[in-house]
């Protein structure tokens, strides 16, 4: 399938496709911009830049046209996502109208985007540290880029266009640091239970 590698699916017992529950590729920010510098062909760039930084399907980025983007309000509005679904999501900052309208609908098949993304992949040496990551690993690192920035689930689920919050949930495996964080907070105040005191108990 495009967008994902052969691990992302398992086969169940009917014969058909299910998602597995190994923890996404995501994409961090500074790979993404070392993935662009890598990246020839400015429609190839933008269809990276809207998979990242507005968390676009390769078939959405593909699909996307210019009556699409909103400027006044920094919106896109995705048409007949997956499930034939309709959302809207933000425009990336790194938008210039004047450059990139006029590109679209993006010149190129998915087949094709894919194919720059993995050159610059192999260009950046991405592959070395992280050899399953492939084009949704964009879209992952926008989930996880706005959760580690504070942007509630439910909202990120909106932005995605999850139908089920449980599929967004996913990304606090990607980044658990939220959670390690509120622990050491709950414990941080609790003197009596650190270890020096423990140790003085023996």
């Amino acid at each position: 399938m495009v967008g994902y590698p052969q691990h992302v699916f398992m086969k169940k017992s009917n014969g058909k496709k299910k998602r597995s529950s190994k923890t996404p590729v995501a994409i961090t920010i500074e790979e993404y911009a070392e993935i662009l510098k890598q990246t020839t062909g400015l429609h190839h760039r933008m269809g990276i830049m809207l998979a990242f930084e507005s968390g676009l399907r390769i078939s959405e980025c593909i699909a996307l046209k210019p009556e699409n983007i909103n400027l006044k309000e920094r919106t896109i509005q995705v048409r007949g996502g997956k499930g034939n679904k309709d959302r809207v999501t933000i425009l990336p900052e790194s938008w210039d109208d004047k450059v990139h309208r006029p590109l679209l609908p993006i010149p190129c098949s998915k087949r094709a985007l894919q194919k720059e993304f993995e050159l610059a992949c192999e260009r950046c040496g991405l592959y070395k540290k992280k050899p399953d990551v492939h084009f949704h690993s964009l879209r992952h690192g926008f989930a996880t880029f706005c959760y580690e920035q504070g942007v509630p689930l439910e909202h990120i689920q909106i932005l995605l266009g999850h139908s089920d919050i449980s599929t967004t949930m996913v990304y606090v495996r990607v980044s658990p640091f939220k959670a390690i964080k509120a622990a050491r907070e709950a414990f941080k105040g609790e003197k009596e239970y650190r270890g020096g005191n423990l140790n003085e108990i023996r």
